[in-house]
Order: C-alpha cells, then sequence, then structure tokens
C-alpha cells in the first residue's frame, strides 16, 4: 500500500505554516511533495537513509515508523533539497517548518532526538520527515 503525504503531515500544520508565511496551503502541499520526490528519485526513500547513515558523522535517524522516517539532517541536506526543488525563501521556511513540527508532534519521537544526539552534534541539524512507501 502506498502511503501519502498526507498520513505524516497534519493539513492543519501545513495551513498554519503557510499562513505564517503567506503562502497558501497548496503551495507548501507542493513543496512537501517535491521534497519527498526528490528522495525518492535520488536512490529511493531507504537507500538515501540508509546512505546518510553510513556517511554522517552523526546518525541522523530518530526513529522509523510504519509510516515514515524521522531525521534531524545537516542544514547542507535542507540546502540540497531547497535547491533540488527550486524553492524560495519564504516556502523553504513553512516546509521546513512542517517537518519540524510533525517531528515534534509524534509522542514516539517527540525528545528522542535530544535523547540520542551525542554532545558534540552541531546545533544546525534540522528535523527532515520522509514517507515510506
Amino acid at each position: 500500500m502506498e502511503r501519502t503525504l498526507g498520513a505524516v503531515f497534519d493539513e492543519e500544520v501545513v495551513s498554519a505554516a503557510a499562513a505564517e508565511r503567506g503562502l497558501d496551503a497548496a503551495a507548501v502541499r507542493r513543496g512537501l511533495d517535491a521534497v519527498q520526490d526528490a528522495a525518492e528519485r535520488a536512490v529511493s526513500v531507504d537507500g538515501l537513509v540508509y546512505e546518510w547513515r553510513r556517511a554522517f558523522r552523526f546518525d541522523p535517524l530518530v526513529e522509523r515508523t510504519p509510516e515514515a522516517y524521522y531525521l534531524r539532517v545537516e542544514r547542507r541536506v535542507w540546502d540540497h533539497f531547497a535547491d533540488r526543488c527550486g524553492f524560495d525563501d519564504a516556502t523553504r521556511a513553512a516546509v521546513t517548518t512542517v517537518h519540524a513540527v510533525t517531528a515534534e508532534r509524534r509522542p514516539d519521537v517527540a525528545g528522542r532526538d535530544d535523547e540520542r544526539r551525542p554532545d558534540d552534534e552541531p546545533s544546525d541539524h534540522r528535523p527532515l520527515v520522509l514517507v515510506r512507501r
């Protein structure tokens, strides 16, 4: 069964992030779709997470659920997605806000990134949620 982004990203969160940045919710949903598509085109979501776990100094995986991977990635990963997806500043801010709020709201994920994060991990790591399809 293929999962949709709507199963992971709450519409109220999408709408609030859009309004905060002066965008419509459809533009933010397109941004969320673009990030997911870019991850899927890279190798696959599973393959990309595997590669990141091997390549990065700090394991980016916070939690894996049947629906999604909850990650903390370096700012450069978001820079890459924003560039690849052609985001303007407002769209990037809204999309990253949706990812952050989504990660924070998961009862089985919230706070776990702080528990598992090494003391010397740079503070520029940001939440990224990728849907498992």
